[in-house]
């Protein structure tokens, strides 16, 4: 502005000048001015001053472009050049119950706007987010960029902004950028920030897969059309999973890329994830707690065979507490590999890790003045899929053989082992969200002190399509008589939400509570310590498409049954030998009842039987004996492509027949509107 102003000033100076003299070679001229004659259209030469001005013009014209321009040059990205993203969510879960478990954090008619409770976990107020946008662009034809955000609202009422769990806006460790370089060699990205879904290997860095009934709406669910999702599963087997499937959400700085010419893919990481940040609230802020790994991954590519293989490494290392500077470390490192051939399908990984932390075999803490201990184990994993072109129906077969300490925070291995506690040993059991003692996992999940195979196959007789699965595994020594581990999969997000994220709730204290699931620990009171447990499962899960009245109509019916006992024995799986008995079925039905409204329905029951040598009621003299029941129905209308408003209720109850106070019913009703843009 101030180049401007000096401009105007110099031209009226030099104006005025020009006017004195064209004045004064005016009067001088006058008298000869009638002897010349000028043509109206001869060509005239300007003078100095003139030329001077009009420089001074075409350099403010050079000067002065059009709006976001500099010398020729943008000053920054247009509109049309930055692409915006995201989700907005808005959700009213409103509960209403006759009977229920006295040690609820909720009353019996609560209303709520978020999905769980929104918990402080390693000093971040984290909670599933009302709003997520991400902004994407490019700096240069070589080079993008993307920032992420999102929040939500505590909803407790208080507006103070001093006031912790007040209705303060608040990040879910979810601000984010990243970019990639496009180079000769390769493709190369960064991402720094949370929350960053980071994944190295299945045992090192990737989540356990849960199945998930399709009646409750998952808090990510993707879908605009949401007939298709049940299509989706129908047609491709296509279970949403968790958030990021597979994938361990991670806080810090990736990077990934490939270099051509070597043919190999990498990842590095450091930060940390939402396991390995300690839990502030319960077992103090023993920092430093950082995490650190790579993956390094070769492509091959022949006649015969392709796929690839790849090395895994992963390393946490903290703190026992943030002042006497013990280590409690783990690492882990892998090989895996992918491997398709003509028909068959291998899949498979080998494990060695590491455990160093102040805790013994026994259970017992090392004294301060003593080093903390170092424990390995190694475990392996491999699975075998045959297509029609080696057998008459598909098959795989999974074998695998997984020690006591093989063990990551962020793997996909469920964790049985005592001595190695979600954030660190320092986290007491009533809040590891992750220990569970003798679990009886679903088909296709891995646990450690384990060894086991599972069976799957899938075919269609028509339009019916039949999944069958059998699990049978067995512990590699026995470390723990006390407790069986059993996960209620019926109205499992509504159990979830009594007390979360407390793993002694319930009237008998016996209740796990944890993101959108519930555990319950059966007492053993006879257990044999030369024994080796074993644990088995089997599921059938039937689809069948149709038209009714012109429309879509998509049907589901699972079942599962699974058992614990004190040894393989096949009879023992049918008797009240048995540690744990449990059957589950669930049956849903989606109906397209016009192009933009879907109706969809769903039944679910449970039943749950304890042996002679589990936990007896003091009163009853009898074993758990428990039966679980929900009857749902919803609607989902897709008011735009982009947009649509979800509507489900369900009624709920759980009873035990011998511990009487084990009792819960009452109803729960979700409305949720999602906008995509």
């Amino acid at each position: 502005m101030l180049k401007n102003y000096f401009t105007k000033v110099s031209s009226l100076l030099l104006c005025a000048s020009c006017l004195g003299t064209n004045l004064y070679a005016s009067a001088k001229s006058d008298s000869t001015s009638s002897q010349q004659n000028f043509a109206s259209n001869a060509p005239q030469e300007l003078g100095l001053v003139n030329s001077y001005l009009r420089s001074l013009k075409l350099r403010s014209a050079a000067k002065t472009n059009e709006f976001g321009y500099e010398n020729g040059s943008k000053l920054g990205l247009f509109k049309n050049e930055i692409n915006v993203s995201g989700t907005v969510r808005f959700l009213t879960i409103y509960r209403d119950m006759g009977d229920s478990y006295a040690d609820m954090s909720t009353s019996k008619k609560n209303i709520s706007f978020v999905d769980s409770p929104i918990s402080n976990t390693g000093g971040f107020w984290s909670g599933y987010p009302m709003f997520e946008l991400n902004i994407a662009s490019k700096f240069s034809k070589h080079t993008d960029f993307n920032v992420g955000y999102s929040f939500i609202n505590f909803m407790k009422g208080n507006a103070s902004s001093d006031v912790p769990n007040s209705t303060l806006l608040t990040n879910m460790q979810n601000l984010r950028a990243g970019g990639t370089f496009h180079t000769a060699i390769g493709k190369f990205a960064f991402q720094a920030g949370s929350i960053l879904p980071a994944k190295l290997s299945k045992f090192s860095m990737g989540q356990p897969i849960y199945r998930d009934d399709y009646f409750d709406r998952l808090p990510w669910d993707w879908y605009r059309n949401s007939f298709l999702r049940y299509e989706d599963y129908y047609n491709i087997k296509l279970n949403m999973g968790g958030q990021n499937e597979g994938r361990a959400l991670f806080s810090g700085l990736t990077m990934n890329g490939n270099i051509i010419p070597l043919g190999l893919n990498f990842t590095a990481l450091y930060g940390r994830s939402s396991q390995t940040a300690p839990y502030s609230t319960q077992t103090g802020a023993f920092f430093p707690s950082i995490l650190y790994g790579g993956r390094l991954e070769k492509s091959l590519f022949t006649k015969d065979v392709n796929g690839k293989y790849a090395f895994n490494y992963y390393r946490r290392e903290a703190d026992v507490d943030n002042f006497s500077g013990i280590a409690d470390n783990n690492q882990m490192m892998t090989l895996d590999a992918d491997m398709q051939f003509k028909g068959l399908k291998l899949v498979g990984e080998v494990a060695f890790s590491q455990i160093n932390n102040t805790v013994t075999d026994t259970f017992k803490v090392v004294p301060r003045e003593l080093p903390p201990l170092h424990r390995s184990g190694i475990g392996f994993q491999l699975r075998a899929d045959a297509s029609r072109k080696l057998l008459p129906i598909p098959l795989s077969v999974d074998l695998y053989y997984i020690e006591k300490n093989v063990v990551s925070f962020d793997g996909s291995i469920l964790n049985t082992n005592s001595n190695f506690r979600t954030s660190g040993i320092a986290t007491e059991n009533k809040y590891d969200q992750n220990l569970l003692n003798n679990v009886v996992q679903e088909i296709g999940q891995y646990a450690n002190n384990r060894k086991g195979i599972t069976l799957k196959s899938n075919f269609k007789i028509q339009k019916l399509s039949v999944d069958l699965g059998l699990m049978v595994s067995e512990e590699i020594e026995n470390i723990n008589d006390s407790t069986i581990t059993i996960q209620h999969r019926v109205n499992s997000f509504t159990r979830s939400r009594f007390h979360a994220f407390f793993m002694e709730g319930g009237p008998y204290n016996r209740i796990r509570s944890v993101f959108r699931r519930a555990y319950e620990n059966i007492a053993i009171t006879q257990g044999n310590a030369n024994n080796k447990k074993a644990f088995n499962a089997a599921d059938v899960l039937l689809m069948y498409k149709t038209k009714i009245f012109g429309k879509d109509i998509v049907l589901m019916n699972y079942h599962t049954y699974s058992t614990a006992t004190s040894h393989i024995n096949l009879m023992n799986n049918f008797s009240n030998d048995a540690y744990t008995r449990q059957y589950y079925v669930d049956a849903t039905i989606a109906f397209k009842a016009m192009k933009k409204v879907m109706v969809v329905a769903n039944a679910g029951y449970e039943k749950l039987l304890g042996g002679v040598n589990t936990v007896k009621d003091k009163v009853s003299g009898g074993t758990v004996n428990q039966r679980g029941k929900s009857l749902g129905f919803g609607l989902d209308y897709d008011f735009l492509s982009t947009a649509g408003l979800h509507l489900r209720h369900k009624w709920f109850s759980h009873e035990d027949v011998n511990f009487s106070l084990d009792k819960f019913n009452g109803t729960e009703t979700t409305l949720e509107l999602k906008l995509f843009f």
